[in-house]
């Protein structure tokens, strides 16, 4: 499961804190010129997760679902173009009511050594 696979909810969990269901994408696409395929996929992933929340389909795993928050986890150390990519997919999520975070695997970023 990818970025690349636009009808898969790659990960689906609840924050142990705040209660929060958590849908997570795991994108290992790098950063480099032209980010329009990387765009593409960016963008097909989160409309497909959009729908799944404001279909009702979460709720089929969780019932009572408190404010999804969507979180990318990253391969690759996004480039200054891929932060603004990245902001501007935190806005429009955000003006929906849904949190978008990011950053790196738990091990950090490839090549971050």
């Amino acid at each position: 499961m990818t970025v690349e696979q636009a009808d898969v909810i790659d990960g689906i969990g609840t924050d142990k804190v705040t209660g929060a269901v958590v849908l997570t994408i795991s994108d290992h696409l790098g950063w480099d010129n032209p980010l329009d395929y990387h765009r593409d996929c960016l963008e097909r992933k989160l409309g497909a997760y959009i729908q799944f929340i404001e279909s009702g389909q979460i709720r089929d795993l969780h019932p009572e679902p408190k404010s999804p928050t969507v979180r990318i986890c990253l391969l690759h150390r996004p480039s200054e173009e891929g932060k603004k990519m990245l902001a501007a997919a935190q806005a429009v999520l955000g003006a929906r009511g849904y949190p978008l975070d990011y950053g790196p695997l738990p091990d950090g970023y490839a090549g971050d050594n």
